[in-house]
């Protein structure tokens, strides 16, 4: 090994032990109003902070209490950690955008950590860049992340770790299983994937700890945080749109029967004659989609992202080259929406293409959105093609219920399908909108139009 890729490699260990070697301060409030605290460490920090204090008003599920005297032991945290700042993650609450940019702007060096669940995430900035991210999730760390995406075997990850999880990367190049140029840029897809899941957060406790200049500063890389942010919340908003028809990883597709052969017949160039929207990535999907195979198996073939898969195959869908194969009975579908009544299903999407077009009107551009609903659904040529492409929408929002519901008992669809081609049909509006609107208003107005389409599950109708 190289003697860069050493001390990249070296750099790279120090990041993961500096959240391996974090202490727990976890303690126990017991009935009788004493606290039981596993290390004599937060005992003694609490002696010192809370022989007088006072417990200020939050929201449920975490709590603030003010020391109301000065402390003599900050020494105790010692000089290379110290949270400075924490609070809730909520809808009504600070966007963890707004303190991803503020981070950012500040040219902040230290730890944002997210816990939500079970799982703690931590994304760590040296100067407000960032440059490295991890996961308490055994499944979220480095290694199963090479494990899906093809580039190890099981029994490979399993003799890295051997050295120690800190380890692993170096591991990987010193036994061949990666080439050493290859260990850089999958750390940064690594850490690109946990910074995607921080940014699309909406509930949790967040907290940003400063960390000594000297333990982040020797990072392999840096990724500028503006610029990620950007490219994550244009994922955010296009992942609306295409889980509408890829629910999630495991969602199966195989080619269509013209498609069926394992040597493609037709180039690159004839795809995109057959289909002009389609992405370059399409062919390299579809050489990969031998028989039928979820998100997560495509995923290890082809060593892309979820989000790139995902985008490929929704465009895949609606050029009609790949469809979707039906998951075995005894899956759950409790993620699904209820399907409900025809008429129920198309009034509350009809609420919510009206609550968008409502806020639209309160702006210049209420055209510009109504023309490119109406041009999307003119162009509609996928599985949804008999359902949506005569539906117009009129400029309040409003589509024809009553021809919407001929076409769909002359079509012989199923509710799911009905609820699956409206539902394109409307998060293709509210990224436009959101677009127009701007990141608040169009984040204010995504959480409206969640709670109208949360009326499927509820199996509420429409008025």
């Amino acid at each position: 090994m190289s003697g860069d890729l050493l001390r990249q490699a070296e750099a790279f260990e120090r990041l993961e032990r500096l959240e391996e070697t974090d202490e727990s301060h976890d303690l126990e409030l017991l009935p009788d109003g004493r606290i039981r605290a596993e290390r004599a460490r937060v005992l003694d920090l609490l002696k010192d902070r809370l022989r007088s204090a006072e417990v200020l008003p939050t929201g449920p599920g975490w709590a603030v209490v003010r020391s109301k005297i000065p402390s003599a032991t900050r020494e105790l945290l010692g000089p290379a950690r110290e949270v400075i700042a924490a609070g809730l993650l909520a809808p009504d609450a600070w966007s963890v955008v707004d303190l991803v940019a503020f981070l950012a702007s500040g040219s902040q060096t230290g730890m944002l950590a997210l816990d939500r669940d079970e799982e703690r995430i931590s994304i760590f900035f040296h100067q407000g860049e960032v440059v490295w991210g991890t996961s308490t999730l055994p499944a979220h760390r480095f290694g199963p992340f090479l494990l899906g995406r093809g580039r190890i075997t099981r029994d490979q990850l399993r003799a890295a770790l051997g050295d120690g999880p800190a380890r692993l990367g170096r591991a990987c190049v010193e036994r061949g299983y990666l080439a050493p140029d290859e260990l850089e840029p999958l750390m940064r897809a690594f850490v690109l994937e946990r910074f995607d899941a921080v940014i699309q957060a909406e509930r949790g406790l967040w907290s940003f700890s400063r960390l000594a200049e000297e333990a982040l500063a020797e990072s392999p890389f840096r990724l500028p945080t503006q610029a990620i942010l950007v490219d994550g919340l244009r994922r955010m908003d296009e992942t609306q749109v295409y889980r509408q028809r890829v629910r999630d990883v495991d969602t199966m597709v195989k080619r269509r029967p013209r498609w069926s052969s394992d040597l493609l017949g037709e180039t690159r160039a004839d795809l995109g004659s057959h289909s002009p929207d389609l992405p370059e990535a399409a062919e390299t999907v579809l050489r990969a989609l031998v028989g039928a195979a979820s998100i997560r198996e495509l995923m290890r073939r082809t060593g892309w992202s979820e989000f790139e898969v995902t985008r490929t195959v929704y465009h895949l869908l609606r050029a009609d080259l790949v469809e979707l194969v039906a998951r075995p009975r005894t899956e759950s579908r409790s993620s699904l929406p209820t399907p409900s009544e025809p008429r129920e299903i198309v009034s509350i999407y009809g609420l919510a293409l009206a609550e968008i077009m409502d806020e639209i009107q309160r702006t210049s551009r209420a055209g510009e959105l109504l023309e490119a609903v109406n041009d999307f659904l003119e162009r509609e040529g996928g599985a949804y093609r008999e359902l949506l492409s005569e539906l117009r929408l009129d400029p309040s929002g409003r589509i024809d219920a009553e021809s919407l519901l001929v076409r769909y008992e002359m079509s012989g669809a199923t509710p799911e399908q009905l609820i699956d081609a409206l539902g394109e049909l409307l998060f293709f509006a509210l990224m436009r909108a959101s677009e127009i609107l701007g990141r608040r208003r169009g984040d204010d107005l995504a959480r409206r139009v969640r709670l109208i389409h949360g009326m499927l599950r509820g199996g509420g109708a429409a008025p």
